[in-house]
């Protein structure tokens, strides 16, 4: 999660007074097996532990606002490429 770290340095530099949180469960992982499959992908890949916790992140920080909530409220991850595309697709 190196560059995830430092990116984070990086914007926070920027958003003064915003707290950060680390987690684990937003590491870069492979929830699923590619379909079509990458030639360029590793085969020895723990799916089933990547997914379950990539879909645990999933349901830690993805929720609807709470209905009393009366302005926007805004969440900044950063985290890679694989844990983006689950969480949008999802």
């Amino acid at each position: 999660m190196t560059r995830a770290v430092e990116t984070t340095d990086i914007i926070s530099k920027h958003l003064p007074g915003v707290s950060t949180v680390s987690t684990d469960l937003l590491r870069e992982g492979a929830p699923i097996e590619p379909d079509p499959p990458v030639s360029h992908w590793k085969p020895e890949a723990v799916y089933y532990e990547d997914g379950a916790r990539i879909e645990a992140a999933f349901r830690s920080y993805i929720h609807r606002a709470d209905t009393k909530q009366q302005e926007d409220s805004y969440e900044i991850f950063i985290c890679h490429a694989n844990v983006i595309r689950y969480i949008v697709c999802r």
